[in-house]
């Protein structure tokens, strides 16, 4: 499968316009470094093994994950593991978004839920996108790797 066909699976074309238009957004905003690409039925951006390769901690077999699309059965997901190793980054995303939208994100530790479509801040998750460059995220990673203990 891959990213065309992830958008295709959606279950409205308003659904499928908000996969593809949140994708161009992360695709024209993400710094160079990241790698897009298609795994468990997601659009991930990852940190390649060419950059990293000891690949992610639970299976290095695996890049490590960055940002990852897909949609829902109400709407779309966006999991970001960016906020959950860079916390002041999520602080400044969680605040810019109740301050951009006018309520709190629909959120767990790591991703964000968008049911409604019309809601979607493109401009903040563009904004979020080129928060975080590959080296910044693999510095923070890299404490939550334990394979990097006493290193």
């Amino acid at each position: 499968m891959n990213a065309e066909e992830i958008i295709a699976s959606a279950a409205t074309p308003e659904q499928a316009d908000a996969l593809r238009k949140t994708r161009d957004t992360i695709n024209q905003n993400l710094p160079s470094g990241f790698e897009e690409t298609v795994s468990g039925g997601m659009i991930n951006w990852v940190i390649p093994h060419s950059l990293y390769p000891l690949g992610y901690h639970c299976n290095p077999k695996q890049p490590i994950g960055h940002i990852c699309l897909t949609p829902a059965k109400q709407g779309i997901t966006l999991h970001i593991f960016g906020i959950y190793v860079v916390p002041e980054v999520a602080e400044w995303f969680f605040g810019e978004y109740e301050r951009r939208v006018g309520k709190k994100a629909d959120a767990g530790k790591a991703c964000v839920r968008f049911k409604k479509l019309d809601l979607i801040p493109y401009d903040l998750i563009g904004e979020l996108a080129a928060k975080i460059t590959p080296e910044q995220f693999l510095a923070h990673y890299r404490k939550f790797d334990p394979r990097m203990k006493g290193k």
